[in-house]
């Protein structure tokens, strides 16, 4: 029985519970202020400084053009807003930099006259595909050729159910 206090003492002496002093919280709560004036005065990031510095990366591995896409109904002639976009294609590789071709897709949603801008996409062939509440499906293939290519695209209403 002797052993078995020994063991138990000699254990509760080495697992502690830990106390906490006011020193030790007073240096916690200093670190963390230090570390959030650091954080806080670090430049606030600027999406389109962002935009315009990935571009620039990008156009380095290969040509780079901006597509606008504007979608309107096809009778009315009228801008759809809420359109969902999907653009499908396939990123080239770079065999000196041992990197392969990926297939990429992109979503977004046209804005109140219609439209979505979509920044800096590799030059060659694209799907776009168009979707909108109370319209028929839109789905081509597009060439990327020129900067600032826009695409113009009409939907047409759903056919009637006989």
């Amino acid at each position: 029985m002797t052993r078995n206090r020994d063991l138990t003492s000699n254990r509760d002496q080495t697992q502690r519970d830990p106390v906490l002093r006011p020193c030790d919280l007073k240096r916690g709560l200093l670190v963390l202020v230090q570390a959030l004036t650091l954080v806080s005065a670090l430049p606030v990031w600027d999406s389109s400084k962002a935009a315009l510095i990935m571009a620039q990366t990008q156009s380095e591995e290969g040509e780079r053009v901006n597509l606008t896409v504007a979608v309107t109904d096809a009778q009315t002639e009228q801008p759809i807003n809420q359109a969902r976009l999907t653009l499908e294609f396939t990123e080239p590789g770079d065999p000196s930099k041992l990197r392969r071709s990926k297939k990429l897709s992109y979503s977004a949603k046209t804005n109140a006259q219609g439209h979505y801008k979509f920044p800096s996409l590799p030059k060659g062939t694209i799907r776009l595909i168009v979707t909108a509440e109370r319209h028929q499906t839109f789905s081509k293939e597009f060439e990327l050729e020129k900067e600032n290519q826009v695409i113009e695209v009409k939907l047409k209403k759903p056919q009637p159910l006989l």
